[in-house]
This record gives C-alpha cells, structure tokens and sequence, in this order.
C-alpha cells in the first residue's frame, strides 16, 4: 500500500484491496470490495465450523481421508484469516467494521445452526453426548419427583 495512512480513516479513493489490479475508485468497485470481503469471513466462519463438526464423524471413515480433508480445510481457513487480516491492516474504518460485523453474523448464524443440530427430549434438557470417544459423559437425567 502506497502513501497507507497508519490510522484509521475513512478514504477508500484508490485503495489497492489485496490486488493491484483491483482498486476502490467508484462506488461500485467498493460494493464489490465489500462483497468480497463479506464473502472471506463467511467463508472462513464456515471452514471453521466444518472443521469443529469433522471430528465426530471420524469413526465412519478412513484415517487417511480424514487427516486429508481436515488438512485441507484447514489450509482454507488459514488463509482466509490471513487475508481478512491484511484488510484490517489498510487502517479503513468501513473494512474494519465489515470485518467485524461479517465475522459477528457468520458467527451468529453457524452457532443457531449448531443449536439446532443439538437433539432435546421432552423435558427440554439437552443431552449431554461427547464428540470425543475417550471421554464419556453421562446423560443427566432430571425428575419432577
């Protein structure tokens, strides 16, 4: 970044956002810009998530496979948190707060979805199943006796 101010600041006027090729000039290269960044914590938000679900399928399938697509998924979050990263570091106060509310929502959203993949019984306690098989965790079972 050429000239970066090292503060915060509002000016997106011919910022380079991760590319040179791809300057913020006119009000559409900085809704794309924002799309695209938008779309770099969402994605990084959900690899996260796949990654934190992975771990209890890892019985059905081979060791290999696992080891691979985890690897994998984690090469792709790694980088997306890299990225968003260095959009911070351009000091704009309308990326630092898209930054942040993107990684909020996307956030938000995968934490009701885990909320709604967790099984209740009737008495709307949940049980309590470990994703781990060395660990064992009892089911807690409460009565209105």
């Amino acid at each position: 970044m050429e000239n970066g101010k090292q503060w915060f600041h509002n000016d997106s006027n011919g910022l380079h956002l991760l590319f040179e090729s791809f300057t913020l000039e006119d009000s559409n290269n900085i809704w794309t810009g924002y799309l695209l960044v938008w779309m770099i914590c969402t994605i990084e938000r959900c690899v996260t998530y796949h990654l934190d679900k992975k771990s209890s399928d890892a019985i059905t399938r081979k060791r290999l496979f696992i080891i691979l697509q985890r690897t994998l998924l984690y090469g792709i979050a790694t980088t997306m948190r890299l990225l968003y990263m260095l959009v911070i570091m351009y000091f704009n106060t309308g990326l630092f707060i898209l930054v942040v509310v993107s990684l909020t929502l996307s956030q938000l959203f995968f934490e009701v979805l885990k909320l709604k993949n967790h099984q209740q019984d009737d008495n709307g306690y949940s049980d309590l199943i470990s994703t781990n098989d060395d660990i064992i965790i009892p089911k807690i079972v409460i009565s209105n006796e």
